[in-house]
């Protein structure tokens, strides 16, 4: 399953997603055909169903975030009816997929990192350690978004404690304004995403994806059918920005990097999250090395135990991956590290 604007975006790549085998689902809507195509892949048992079941791009490789709903109730609607029919289980094969950088990641970013340096009009930060000079622009760029979204810079907490209250003022503002109230509002209210709640940084991430994916479900379709004047377009692409940005800026974790030993393909990440993030700006920095990982089965219940918080199977399946991802990582530490 792809994302529906992923066949919009030319010629050759529609060409080369459908000779894949992919087929679109639209994500901003109730997509019932996609839903049922992927019910029946998996029910006539010709041929595996692939989904990224995160939702969104992070670009923190080693760190899963929370997985959505619609794998896991997808993967059980094909369990009952294969169970109706007779037929065996349905089970979902946890995959890690990790890159590594087997460059000279100093080279390869400092042009990268001066040139965001020369855009705040600054001397080049040479003087300092390559994650401090991140922290550094890291913090400029959260300043701008703040000036932006706010109208000034906010007092008080590191950047990260700033980065939560941004998220969650600028989404409820755009909720309100879009008469949305998603179930994960009252997860976040007015506190600080990352206040001592029992969830991880990356848990409380994906609450902003989906409170995003609820907000575009109202904003994109009118758009999409043509349906507003010029001026409602603008606005509603520059509230469709907004929500893009924040959850950008919920993917930048506490302690990815932070100088002691840290990961080459992780400093480069964070340059080029920055350079897509703020600049919109993609480029590709090789070489990487690409390592995969399936896990053996789970087995998926027909019926979904309503006495859990989230889905047990979809928790299961991501525990797995996390583990199978933090293997990955220790092999790569004792590698460059010993």
């Amino acid at each position: 399953m792809a994302s529906w604007h992923l066949f919009k975006e030319g010629f050759q790549q529609r060409f080369l997603i459908r000779r894949m085998g992919a087929f679109s689902v639209y994500r901003e809507g109730n997509d019932r055909a996609s839903v049922s195509q992927a019910i029946e892949i998996i029910t006539a048992g010709r041929r595996p169903l692939l989904i990224f079941p995160e939702g969104a791009v992070s670009r923190h490789c080693d760190l899963m975030m929370e997985l959505m709903d619609g794998p896991g109730f997808i993967a059980r609607q094909a369990a009952k009816k294969r169970k109706k029919e007779g037929r065996g289980p349905v089970v979902i094969h946890p995959v890690a997929i990790r890159y590594s950088f087997d460059g000279d990641v100093e080279k390869t970013i400092l042009p990268e990192i001066e040139s965001l340096e020369r855009g705040f009009s600054w001397q080049p930060q040479s003087h300092l350690p390559i994650h401090k000079r991140l922290a550094k622009i890291g913090e400029s760029l959260l300043a701008l978004k703040e000036i932006e979204y706010l109208g000034d810079v906010q007092q008080g907490g590191d950047r990260h404690e700033r980065a939560d209250r941004l998220i969650v003022k600028v989404l409820q503002q755009l909720e309100e304004k879009w008469d949305v109230s998603p179930k994960e509002r009252e997860l976040l209210g007015e506190k600080p995403l990352r206040t001592d709640d029992g969830r991880t940084d990356e848990e409380r991430a994906a609450k902003v994806v989906s409170r995003v994916k609820r907000i575009r479900t109202v904003v994109l379709p009118d758009i999409i059918e043509k349906k507003v004047t010029p001026e409602e377009r603008e606005e509603r692409w520059r509230d469709l920005a907004a929500c893009y940005y924040l959850q950008q800026i919920a993917h930048y974790p506490r302690g990815y990097v932070t100088g002691d030993q840290d990961l080459p393909e992780r400093v480069l990440e964070t340059v080029e999250r920055m350079n897509e993030d703020y600049l919109d700006k993609i480029k590709y920095h090789g070489p990487l090395h690409c390592t995969m990982v399936v896990d053996e089965p789970v087995e998926v219940s027909p019926q979904r135990d309503r006495s859990a918080e989230g889905d047990p199977t979809m928790q299961h399946v991501a525990e797995r991956m996390q583990a199978m991802l933090d293997d990955l990582v220790a092999e790569r530490r004792k590698k460059l590290f010993g």
